[in-house]
């Protein structure tokens, strides 16, 4: 089973692990999203620049994959915080 480790500035998890869970929040180019309200096209903040999603992919009940034309690490976002984590996507 793949391992997921948590600190306060970022998220890192294995491509195996569940995705990000209902309701987080997605930096786009548009502004800060709800990860269910993405769809293929969207312009995702990225560390490599904004990204091109190629779609969003339901995993379990309440998790959702990014799915990129390569792995990219995105910037995820609190409610009414601004602390900045990032996340491994597809």
């Amino acid at each position: 089973m793949a391992t997921q480790t948590t600190s306060f500035d970022h998220v890192a998890a294995s491509l195996t692990e569940p995705g990000l869970p209902h309701g987080t929040l997605v930096m786009t180019l548009a502004g800060v999203r709800p990860v269910e309200q993405l769809a293929e096209g969207a312009r995702v903040v990225t560390r490599s620049g904004a990204c091109r999603l190629r779609g969003v992919r339901r995993v379990r009940d309440n998790d959702y994959r990014l799915v990129f034309d390569t792995p990219q690490l995105v910037y995820l976002a609190r409610q009414g915080d601004r602390t900045v984590r990032l996340f491994r996507a597809a």
